[in-house]
């Protein structure tokens, strides 16, 4: 998949804005539940799923310095595929 850094940082802004939105529910669902052990899991699976986002806003800032840095006719960036 080929796409030049403004729509392509965009469209991972619009996927981080939505993962943060959907890790609250869980945070609290988390702080919520009497059982240990469930407890525990959902804090697990929290945290990873935070490092996957600050991942992608690592990501994000890399495609932003890039597009401020390189001449208007820069290439397109390469990425993989998000889910």
């Amino acid at each position: 998949m080929h796409e030049t850094p403004n729509p392509l940082h965009a469209r991972i802004a619009r996927q981080i804005a939505e993962r943060e939105a959907a890790l609250s529910p869980l945070r609290a669902c988390a702080l919520a539940t009497e059982s240990t052990s469930a407890r525990s899991r959902i804090l697990l699976t929290v945290a990873l799923l935070d490092q996957e986002l600050a991942g992608w806003k690592i990501v994000a800032a890399r495609i932003e310095q890039a597009a401020m840095l390189e001449p208007r006719t820069h290439r397109a960036i390469r990425m993989p595929v998000l889910r």
